[in-house]
């Protein structure tokens, strides 16, 4: 069995933005036998660290999920080392 920490930037419900990262997640998810979710971490991209952080938070809400360590990274500009 793998264990993953999914490092991300999910912004799944947020208008215009991609859903790629929730899909592989929910692929992740769907497959206890396979791998084990240790935690999720979201830095910025598809939108600002702080976008990722609650539209992931709000996705785990929705599943049932928030048993899984959700962690919020550094901003664009800002020093990279965070939680």
């Amino acid at each position: 069995m793998k264990r993953i920490i999914f490092d991300c930037d999910s912004t799944v419900g947020l208008p215009g933005k991609p859903m790629d990262d929730v899909l592989a997640l929910l692929y992740l998810l769907g497959n206890p036998q396979s791998c084990e979710v240790l935690g999720i971490t979201c830095t910025f991209a598809n939108g600002t660290a702080a976008e990722v952080y609650r539209s992931t938070e709000t996705f785990l809400r929705e599943i049932g999920r928030q048993d899984i360590p959700l962690l919020h990274g550094s901003e664009a500009g800002q020093d990279p080392r965070s939680e």
